[in-house]
């Protein structure tokens, strides 16, 4: 119960393991090189979570529950098969890092522009044209590093 930070990186892990949704004192949960498809809703139990790594995975979606995770600062979601993230991210009003190259993206929601804490978001090799950049990002004042190299995007907004 006093679990803070759990490293499970390079496994071959096809879920987030039940047991782990209970961990609520973490803070750090990594799970970076593993086989998981889905995240359970039951992330949103992890309400002292700072910083967040699964990329490198085979997931597709994001729980809705992500909402929930007030305190995350970073989260790492690169090389996945996202395509959309759910409007619930613009909960996570600590997020300072926010990583999600390498997916499937084809849009973002307008809730992105709810984090104003925001200093690199990092869009690589996605699938985001023009009107998939909502206008409300300019809210993050913060924003230092916008990488969208390698997608279609033909102007900004």
């Amino acid at each position: 119960q006093n679990l803070r930070v759990l490293d499970c990186r390079h496994n071959r892990l096809n879920e987030i393991p039940a047991v782990v949704y209970r961990l609520v004192s973490l803070t750090t949960l990594y799970m970076r090189f593993n086989r998981i498809r889905e995240v359970d809703p039951a992330l949103g139990n992890l309400v002292n979570l700072t910083n967040l790594s699964i990329r490198e995975n085979q997931i597709s979606h994001l729980p809705d529950t992500i909402g929930n995770l007030k305190c995350l600062v970073t989260c790492d979601c690169s090389y996945n098969q996202l395509e959309h993230l759910p409007p619930q991210i613009g909960e996570c009003r600590q997020l300072a890092s926010l990583y999600l190259q390498h997916n499937k993206l084809e849009d973002l929601p307008p809730e992105i522009g709810k984090l104003t804490q925001l200093a690199q978001l990092g869009l690589r090799y996605n699938r985001l044209k023009s009107d998939s950049i909502p206008r409300t990002l300019a809210n993050s004042n913060l924003l230092e590093e916008f990488n969208v190299e390698n997608n279609s995007i033909a102007s900004l907004p």
